[in-house]
């Protein structure tokens, strides 16, 4: 299988090296679109590391996992799975080289994931499509102004039509993120958690009702470029993508007779999440474009020189940018941290607020949220920076739920 060569990426110094693993034209050309220029795929496999079921008559009963490619090469064995757990492939997506006329797109497993009951082998599968189709989404594709890229997809956008809406309410989710596919697009459907049971609404004014249930499009993502360069990209997304906490609780825990103070961002509920979940949910239709980051936690990454609370550095595919990476104009961003600014304020996508976020409901900063950097709080250790509605930097505690998340990533194509 093709393998990635991880960068070396210091988020505040701009550190790129480039791309080292350079994608030729059929092996990037492996990873776009499907039959259809305005669907996504059929339903792939989710890497959701999650248990259906245990089984308590066999507790110590394990079995084999083997996955292989398409021409079977084996690209993971698992062994000691036990009986009754999910099986969760952990590599990168499998590949299949194309031509110069077509490509192939990773399609899900065969046979179907199921919980382990015997030892089982999966081969993957692909979709053979048009060169001349790409769907934003499945292959990061850059806008002609050079600003933004799409890659990726998340629920985003409510859906409206009510006789849709019944439609929709006879599938049954995919094994891919348990999203629901209907006409080679992908849906969710969420119940409502209002912040606050606010009177919050989506963009059509039509206002949310807590506790009610919603269906979501699931749409590509659309990121803003940082800086770019020889093919790397470093990406933010242009809108709040949903609602998370950045710890638990305000307690302090000792491991390896060390210190972890809750605003630790190597050790945060944010970084797992964006890195486990966001990740497995918003590229599992093709993740052989997002580089290994080396994150950049040193103290000049933070409001102060030095800070008590500071952390390790990271090794991440998602990220969260830093105190100072907001202050950055070489980012695009103003460099006072106390003033309001617009180059920092971001929206809440739909799918956000029914999912907890806050938003400013003043006319001019609608549905503008608050959201997390990854930086600590040189005060506090319960504390850790965020970008408020109006674009000013600002501290709030860990154990926000109503904070938004804007994620952070490498590409390179």
């Amino acid at each position: 299988m093709k393998r990635k060569t991880t960068i070396i990426f210091l988020v505040s110094l701009l550190n790129l090296t480039g791309c080292l693993n350079i994608i030729d034209n059929n092996s990037s050309t492996n990873n776009s679109s499907n039959s259809s220029s305005s669907s996504l795929l059929s339903s792939t496999s989710s890497k959701n590391d999650s248990s259906l079921s245990s089984s308590k008559n066999n507790p110590k009963e394990t079995y084999t996992v083997t996955w292989k490619n398409y021409n079977g090469e084996v690209l993971e064995i698992d062994n000691e799975v036990i009986y009754g757990t999910f099986p969760k492939y952990n590599d990168d997506t499998p590949l299949k080289e194309g031509t110069d006329q077509v490509r192939y797109i990773f399609n899900g497993w065969s046979p179907k994931l199921n919980i382990v009951t015997s030892d089982i082998t999966y081969t993957a599968t692909f979709v053979e499509v048009n060169n001349n189709d790409i769907i934003p989404g499945v292959y990061p594709v850059i806008s002609s102004d050079k600003k933004t890229v799409q890659y990726g997809f998340y629920p985003q956008s409510y859906v409206k039509d009510l006789s849709f809406i019944s439609t929709l309410e006879t599938l049954e989710p995919t094994s891919y993120n348990n999203w629901y596919l209907y006409e080679g697009n992908y849906y969710v459907k969420e119940k409502a958690k209002v912040y606050n049971n606010e009177n919050y609404t989506f963009n059509d004014g039509v206002s949310i009702v807590n506790e009610n249930e919603y269906w979501f499009k699931c749409e590509p993502i659309t990121w803003n470029i940082l800086s770019s360069l020889g093919g790397t990209y470093t990406l933010l997304s242009s809108l709040l993508l949903d609602a998370h906490n950045y710890y638990n609780n305000y307690d302090s825990r000792v491991e390896n007779n060390e210190i972890i103070y809750s605003n630790n961002y190597k050790e945060s509920d944010i970084r797992e999440w964006l890195n486990n979940d966001f990740y497995n949910k918003a590229f599992g239709l093709n993740n052989t474009f997002i580089q290994n980051s080396y994150i950049d936690n040193s103290a000049r990454t933070l409001d102060v020189n030095s800070d008590e609370y500071i952390c390790s550095n990271t090794l991440d595919k998602v990220f969260l940018p830093s105190y100072q990476d907001y202050l950055n104009s070489e980012f695009g961003f103003e460099v006072d941290s106390n003033s309001s600014s617009n180059t920092r304020t971001c929206k809440t996508s739909e799918y956000t607020r029914v999912r907890g976020s806050w938003y400013n409901t003043t006319s001019s900063l609608k549905y503008n949220g608050s959201y997390w950097t990854r930086t600590p709080s040189s005060e506090y250790s319960y504390c850790a920076w965020n970008v408020n509605s109006s674009g000013y930097l600002s501290t709030y505690a860990i154990d926000g739920v109503s904070h938004s998340v804007r994620p952070s990533i490498t590409i390179c194509f």
